[in-house]
């Protein structure tokens, strides 16, 4: 008798299951009401080229392991521009026998372009251990230990045009790496961070920050 209930309780479920009002599907919105999205220019990244670039691509004076001097130390010096106007450059040097370190800036003659707000406490002290004005990050370094923030005046990206000349632009979305750091743009803003997550830095003409 108990199977036979079983099985009598199957076709009853399912008319009822038939009989269950069934949600409405929702209205589509009039294109009056759907919100409009609001993109910031300066913001707006060009399409992305993920994945990793080349460092060889990025080596402007030295090498890994290469060239070492007479008591064996070597060094290898990266750079990149983050995009053709060249408003934004990044350093990066490796050493054999020092800590190494990434510094980023505006290029001279395009400060009058940054929106982020400077920092409140700029000086360029050069008798300071740490001077700077608010248009260059960095982050590592021998003087600054494993430090990243503001560090940087006008004399520090004072770059040389020959070094200029070689120093390619890094595309959007590609990852360089050199440990112990490795760097990204995107939107037009460079980001460059250790390796192991310990700290890095952003900057871009609308953008600056750090961490660690």
């Amino acid at each position: 008798m108990m199977r036979r209930a079983v099985v009598l309780l199957a076709p009853l479920l399912l008319v009822l299951a038939a009989c269950t009002p069934q949600a409405p599907a929702p209205a589509d919105d009039s294109p009056s009401e759907k919100p409009t999205e609001v993109v910031t220019p300066t913001e707006t990244a060009a399409p992305a080229d993920d994945g990793p670039a080349n460092p060889e691509d990025y080596l402007i004076a030295g090498g890994l392991n290469e060239d070492p001097d007479g008591d064996g130390f070597w060094s290898a010096h990266y750079a990149f521009f983050t995009d053709d106007s060249h408003s934004v450059r990044c350093d990066i040097w490796i050493f054999s026998g020092d800590a190494p370190g990434a510094f980023c800036g505006i290029t001279p003659g395009n400060e009058s372009l940054v929106t982020y707000a400077l920092p409140a406490d700029a000086q360029c002290d050069m008798s300071t251990s740490n001077p700077y004005d608010g248009y260059s990050l960095s982050v590592g370094g021998k003087s600054l230990d494993d430090y990243a923030g503001w560090s940087g005046c006008p004399e520090s990206r004072d770059y040389n045009p020959e070094d200029n000349a070689i120093t390619k632009v890094l595309p959007e979305g590609q990852t360089l790496t050199m440990p112990p750091f490795v760097c990204v743009v995107g939107g037009k803003a460079a980001s460059c961070d250790f390796t192991n997550g310990d700290g890095g830095i952003t900057l871009g003409l609308y953008t600056a920050a750090s961490y660690g």
